[in-house]
């Protein structure tokens, strides 16, 4: 049976994951689909959602650390396949908090900007 995180941490989940979600269409709104997709596929495959992180090449390794969807990934997995705790994933929410300081900033200023 599969044990779920109480409402506090599943709200945590949801609220980060809207975060990236409102990033990603503020930042992808003006592309077509096909540049959208093309643009995301890269991002799938280095989250270790096809294939594990841990048998890329070292290079794509280091490279799936830009990745929030890595840490999403882990957080997820770790969550619902293992019941995992907070205080066992509180470290995958570091990196993505920190990509979303920088990535939020920036496309609420392309936003402003591309409205001008």
């Amino acid at each position: 049976m599969i044990r779920l995180p109480s409402n506090v941490w599943v709200r945590l989940l949801i609220f980060t994951l809207d975060i990236w979600l409102a990033v990603r269409l503020v930042i992808f709104k003006p592309l077509t689909l096909m540049e959208e997709v093309t643009g995301t596929t890269p991002l799938m495959l280095l989250s270790g959602l096809m294939s594990p992180v841990s048998n890329m090449p070292r290079v794509l390794q280091l490279a799936t650390y830009a990745n929030p969807l890595r840490f999403g990934m882990d957080l997820v997995r770790r969550v619902y396949l293992e019941g995992a705790g907070m205080h066992e994933i509180a470290f995958d929410f570091v990196p993505m908090l920190a990509i979303a300081a920088v990535t939020l900033p920036l496309a609420a200023w392309l936003f402003r900007n591309r409205l001008a």
